[in-house]
């Protein structure tokens, strides 16, 4: 798989587009391949190393270098770990966690089933920022 990962805290100069091998689910994850990701604020904040230490953000990422970036994404799920029921290969889901990536292997309790009829850059900008569109 493909990755944007950072190797020292800094401008965008510091991210790098690199190989890495692609995750395998472990029990209760699922693999998700990655069609949009979010760009938010707080990605600018890990990358730069302003969260380094906090509380919070040490609770829900690690402080550790080399890191991925991407905190939501949207994609669909390629495969499943032993234990999870909720979900489907196939199925079309909004995800927090490391989302500047080709994959990313979650916890099925992270994904959420969004509808066909939303295109992923419209529920990667809207679902994760709690906007969902009216039709």
């Amino acid at each position: 798989m493909k990755a944007i990962r950072i190797h020292a805290y800094g401008g965008p100069k510091v991210m790098r587009l690199e190989e890495l091998p692609t995750p395998s689910p472990v029990p209760g994850e699922a693999l998700v391949r990655v069609h949009a990701a979010s760009v938010n604020f707080l990605d600018v904040q890990r990358r730069s190393g302003d969260l380094v230490g906090q509380a919070f953000y040490s609770r829900h990422a690690s402080d550790d270098l080399p890191a991925l970036l991407g905190s939501q994404g949207v994609g669909v799920v390629e495969a499943l770990g032993a234990g999870v029921a909720n979900l489907k290969a196939g199925d079309r889901v909004s995800f927090w966690g490391n989302s500047y990536a080709t994959h990313a292997a979650l916890p099925a309790a992270r994904l959420v089933r969004i509808p066909g009829e939303l295109s992923f850059e419209i529920a990667a900008a809207g679902l994760n920022q709690g906007f969902i569109p009216t039709p």
